[in-house]
């Protein structure tokens, strides 16, 4: 009875693997190379928008997805399109030889399609392909050389070669599964299906450079183009994609296409970061160490001597907080009052207070900055090094230390004071008088802006914490992310306030007047803070004064938690500099819907201000800074609100670098 049963089983198996084998290497209709770029060729494509008959068809992780239908294929395409980092230029010293490209370009397109090209890089960025290999386009036997050969396609000496690659899928799966089953039990082994590429790939006289990887069994093909862009150090990389019709086991189309794009971006990202080398773990003696003492041993000491550190670290922070706690509630317009906001000269102070500053030499310093490599921290955190101080490394700061510790303590002293102490949300009604004081405030929350910016720009991250927080009235050094330098500011405004203060500073190769555009304008909030789910405006007072309530939601712990937020949001400009101030206000027509999910905005905003390059093209220096109060019983979930504020700028770069492109003029495109 076992036998019988045994064998029926593997029976159904054998039958299942031959329908599975069939259904993979049974023949499709297929769609030659040359033939798909006759069809691209005569169909305007490029760029990706909805002149080129292109549909939106979806958006996923931050990628818009388009859909046509080409009635030569009877079916539709999908494509994507992003920008790509440009490799390091060590990688294309190599490439130097084409007279034809030129050199400012060649580190951009030209890298990228090497790595499109190149076999033994595929498994690195395609997720979907298990193994790749060259074939011989005659024979269709394996071959390491003489794979390529020359196609003529349009007067031109298009390359071609032919890669065989085994791809994930989850009928492979089962295939395989049941090629062990039957290797194990039978010893008969299933052929495993492959599929093969035909690969057409040409780099052009101006810079661009293409691809058409197109299935020789089937109708699945992947086109690539790669555009150099004006005025950045980055490629375009436009992606289209036709499903091939055997659709059992695979991803959807769409998904497809933004996985392939979102793992050459991460790729070229990775690729281009040089951290700085971690001590612990490239000892050249470690397992010597290990196999001599233990590893129980080892892992003591080192816990030791990061306890000992982190302990040194904790006592500074907390006496960092005490200090940055009266600077925040001295600074802050709410601490004033009601009454003080009526009086005209704090208009007049305002106005003077930001006119009568002068940034420092900070600019020298960014375009320094910037033009290496920005994901090195020690040359990144430059950008708020300012060169009018005179900070020796061999400068002892024992004596500073001392006193700031002094200082410090004195500060805590006042802490039983400022804890019982509550800022005042300022109220505005929709009449002449709300109208004077929405520009007071304005202009207050706008004079303070400035000045923290100022003092946080006098911050050398070479000292340590206290010095730092000594030196910017409190701010303190935290990251550099996505190219942006992050500041932090511990505030304790009484045991239950839950203020944090966070300020990012980075660089958008774009005009002033282009980044202030979208900045002002609050829909464009949306582009860039993404845990942003709602914003209204309430009421306009024109002169670029608006109430507005934003609504943040945050999924934590299978329940969706938010706070909402009514602020006064002003425009405002001095000379060259744009500035947009916002501030928690009360306003008759914003109440919130709960009194506990009601946030608070301390002076926040941002700052653009252009940056003079050396080929005389204008770049912007963005400061965003917010104060928020976000009232959290457990701080995991709702300070990521916060955290993520400062990164806006990276965000608000990507959105406007790639709304530029399609209003740029592409130098060439098919």
């Amino acid at each position: 009875m076992d036998v019988f049963f045994i064998t029926c089983i593997g029976a159904f198996l054998g039958f299942l693997s031959v329908i599975i084998y069939k259904w993979f290497t049974h023949e499709k209709q297929a769609v030659d190379g040359v033939k798909i770029l006759k069809i691209l060729n005569q169909n305007k494509i490029f760029p990706l928008c909805p002149s080129n008959k292109w549909t939106l068809w979806d958006y996923i992780l931050g990628t818009r997805i388009w859909r046509r239908t080409f009635p030569e294929l009877h079916t539709n395409v999908f494509g994507c399109c992003g920008l790509v980092k440009k490799y390091p230029k060590s990688y294309t010293s190599t490439l130097l030889s084409y007279p034809w490209v030129p050199s400012c370009q060649l580190p951009n397109t030209q890298s990228l399609l090497d790595i499109l090209t190149n076999v033994n890089k595929l498994c690195e960025w395609d997720p979907t392909v298990r193994s790749v290999s060259h074939v011989s386009a005659d024979s269709g036997s394996h071959s390491s050389s003489d794979t390529t050969r020359h196609v003529q396609y349009s007067f031109l000496p298009v390359i071609c070669d032919m890669i065989e690659v085994d791809r994930k899928s989850a009928l492979k799966f089962v295939l395989r599964l049941l090629n062990n089953f039957f290797t194990k039990f039978f010893h008969v082994g299933l052929p495993l299906p492959m599929q093969v590429y035909q690969r057409l790939y040409f780099q052009e006289e101006n810079g661009c450079c293409w691809l058409l990887e197109s299935e020789v069994m089937g109708s699945e093909w992947t086109f690539y183009l790669a555009q150099p862009v004006e005025g950045l150090d980055k490629s375009l990389l436009t992606i289209v994609f036709h499903p091939s019709s055997n659709w059992l086991g695979s991803a959807p189309s769409t998904a497809k296409v933004v996985k392939r794009l979102g793992c050459l971006r991460d790729f070229f990202q990775m690729k281009h970061l040089q951290p700085i080398p971690n001590k612990v773990f490239t000892l050249p003696n470690l397992e010597t160490v290990l196999s001599e003492n233990g590893d129980n041993a080892q892992y003591q000491r080192q816990r030791t001597a990061s306890g000992s550190s982190s302990g040194s670290m904790k006592r500074r922070r907390g006496k960092v907080k005490m200090r940055s706690h009266s600077e925040v509630v001295k600074g802050s317009p709410h601490t004033a009052g009601a009454d003080a906001v009526h009086r005209q000269t704090s208009e007049i102070s305002a106005k003077s207070a930001i006119s009568t500053q002068k940034h420092a030499a900070t600019e020298d310093c960014i375009d320094e900055v910037f033009d290496k490599d920005v994901d090195k921290v020690s040359e990144s955190t430059k950008i708020f090094k300012i060169g009018t101080e005179d900070d020796s490394p061999h400068t002892s700061h024992h004596d500073n230390s001392e006193e700031g510790k002094r200082e410090l303590e004195m500060s805590n002293v006042l802490t039983s004071d400022l804890d019982s102490r509550e800022y005042i949300i300022p109220s505005l009604t929709n009449d002449e008088t709300g109208l004077k004081k929405a520009h007071v405030l304005a202009n207050q929350t706008a004079a303070e802006l400035f000045q923290v910016a100022m003092q946080a720009s006098n911050i050398d991250v070479k000292q340590p914490e206290l010095a730092q927080a000594e030196k910017t009235k409190g701010w303190i050094f935290q990251s550099v992310e996505k190219e942006v330098v992050v500041l932090r500011k511990d505030v304790n405004l009484g045991m239950r306030s839950s203020v944090q203060c966070y300020l990012g500073k980075g660089l958008i190769k774009l005009p002033a007047a282009i980044v202030w555009d979208a900045v002002k304008n609050p829909r464009t909030r949306f582009t860039y803070d993404e845990l942003l789910k709602k914003l209204d405006i309430i009421h306009d007072f024109e002169d670029g004064l608006k109430i507005i309530r934003l609504q943040h939601e945050i999924s934590w712990m299978f329940s969706t938690e938010y706070r909402d937020f009514c602020l006064i949001h002003g425009e405002r400009k001095e000379q060259d500099k744009y500035i947009l101030s916002m501030l928690s206000v009360n306003w008759p027509g914003c109440k919130p819907q709960d009194e506990n999910c009601r946030g608070t905005f301390l002076a926040s905003g941002w700052i653009v201000e252009p940056v003079a390059k050396q080929n005389g093209k204008e770049h912007s220096m963005v400061t965003y800074m917010v104060q928020m109060d976000v009232k959290s019983t457990h701080s995991a979930p709702m300070d990521e609100i916060v955290t993520r504020q400062p990164t806006s700028i990276a965000a608000l770069r990507s959105f406007l670098e790639e709304t530029a492109l399609v209003t740029m003029k592409i130098k060439r495109t098919i």
